[in-house]
């Protein structure tokens, strides 16, 4: 199996969705503070939540990487009623 793109929405900095398709060499790179970290970190919080290794609803401690302290911080803008979208690609 493969991942071929991965993606989220209204996470963190990203109010709008993006998809970030993977190649062979995939560089990730931009202003200090604009998310490439966050960018990064997004498709092992998708892989997690996809894990059969996976407790709870959705993670958000991973392998010792914390993404929040509860779900609303993975939220842009932190909205109370807000939402975030998440998406991955496979081949198999």
């Amino acid at each position: 199996m493969r991942i071929i793109s991965y993606g989220c929405g209204n996470y963190k900095p990203f109010k709008d969705n993006f998809s970030i398709e993977l190649r062979p060499l995939t560089l990730i790179y931009g202003k200090n503070n604009s998310g490439k970290s966050a960018c990064m970190r997004v498709l092992r919080l998708i892989l997690r939540a996809l894990s059969t290794r996976a407790t709870g609803a959705f993670p958000i401690q991973v392998d010792g990487l914390s993404f929040g302290a509860k779900f609303l911080d993975l939220v842009h803008g932190k909205l109370p009623h807000g939402f975030a979208s998440f998406s991955i690609k496979l081949e198999v």
